[in-house]
């Protein structure tokens, strides 16, 4: 199987304030490399369990609210990720979290990492299942023709507005020490 390599695009398109669209961006391809599609699957299937295994480290960030984080539609938009927590002598523990969806075709990755908030599954992926929830609402169905790009000003917005409450959370915890 052959996988294309593609740089990220920002913006999908441009609009003018009647929705007319004025520039469309398309799939760049930087390399193409071989895979083995056994392999890939096999692996593929690991990175979706994080989010759909019960035993998954981010399971409990995309299946509740108790944890921070949302009921995220993986039926819709089955997500293959990667918790981790990345350690600094002398600092406390850094929060990463990257994501893919859909896993087999994705459209959107994102990654989140947060210096000294903890562990990745406690606060990056959570706070992750939150912001793709919220793009995913406004995509609606994968088929839709005319779905909106997650990087619409809303969007971001929201993004921009679960970082600072989560650093404000973090903030309060360290002030009851």
């Amino acid at each position: 199987m052959v996988e294309l390599i593609s740089p990220p695009n920002i913006v999908t398109s441009v609009f003018d304030r009647n929705g007319e669209m004025l520039k469309e961006f398309g799939k760049r391809v930087k390399e193409e490399i071989e895979i083995d599609l056994d392999f890939r699957n096999r692996v593929l299937r690991g990175l979706v369990g994080v989010t759909e295994d019960i035993e998954g480290t981010a399971y409990w960030a995309f299946n509740s609210v108790a944890t921070d984080g949302a009921f995220f539609p993986l039926e819709n938009f089955p997500t293959a990720a990667k918790t981790g927590t990345a350690e600094v002598r002398g600092k406390a523990d850094s929060s990463v979290f990257a994501a893919m969806t859909p896993a087999q075709d994705p459209d959107y990755v994102m990654v989140v990492m947060l210096e000294e908030a903890g562990f990745g599954s406690a606060v990056a992926a959570p706070m992750s299942a939150r912001v793709l929830q919220k793009g995913s609402r406004r995509q609606g169905s994968r088929s839709t023709n005319n779905r909106k790009s997650l990087c619409s000003f809303g969007f971001i917005t929201t993004m921009h507005r679960l970082v600072y409450l989560a650093r404000k959370r973090l903030v309060e915890k360290f002030r009851k020490f």
